[in-house]
């Protein structure tokens, strides 16, 4: 049950993140920003890593590896 609250929250924190950083976009209205993107996907134990640029690719990576060790610290903990 614990790790179905967890799941819930970092999916609102998710849409959280993309709502004030599309609001923070539109009110500072700067032409010259750029985005850069990353994406980690697990298709069963290989990971599949893509993204705009290496900095994004590492960013997603180092993230996966941190959400990663939270999800499997709580699935464990007694």
């Amino acid at each position: 049950m614990r790790i179905l609250l967890v799941g819930v929250l970092l999916v609102l924190l998710g849409i959280f993140l993309i709502i004030s950083d599309t609001v923070l976009g539109i009110l500072e209205q700067k032409p010259s920003a750029r985005a850069e993107g990353g994406i980690v996907i697990f298709i069963g134990p290989i990971p599949i890593v893509v993204g705009s640029s290496l900095k994004a690719v590492l960013f997603a990576v180092i993230l996966t590896i941190i959400l990663m060790i939270s999800i499997y610290s709580l699935l464990f903990w007694k």
